[in-house]
């Protein structure tokens, strides 16, 4: 588990490695980027509002999860699905003019 550490030595467990954060200092939030593509919103608390008389882990603090998702590989699946449809439909109209050239006929023998 990994973690951010606040002004005074607090910190908040996170659930995969951060690779990006972003703050405001007119916002007592913090934004942070995690490798599994989750962005946290944290609400930071103001350092007399924590108790680390056991611990030094922020607890209990308003937290927003945003999940993102890549759509890289549906564009993909679907560009592959239209060459395939196109693949096919070549096949059966060569096939179709086959045998309309040899006529059916001959084609079934």
């Amino acid at each position: 588990s990994s973690g951010i550490n606040a002004e005074y030595g607090e910190f908040i467990k996170l659930e995969a490695a951060p690779t990006t954060m972003a703050w405001s200092n007119e916002s007592k939030r913090v934004l942070i980027g995690l490798e599994t593509g989750v962005v946290l919103e944290i609400e930071i608390p103001d350092p007399g509002e924590v108790d680390n008389s056991v611990t030094y882990e922020i607890t209990g603090t308003n937290i927003n999860r945003y999940t993102f998702k890549s759509v890289k590989y549906k564009l993909a699946r679907a560009a592959h699905e239209k060459v395939k449809m196109k693949r096919e439909e070549e096949q059966k109209t060569k096939l179709e003019k086959i045998k309309a050239d040899l006529g059916e006929e001959a084609y079934l023998e």
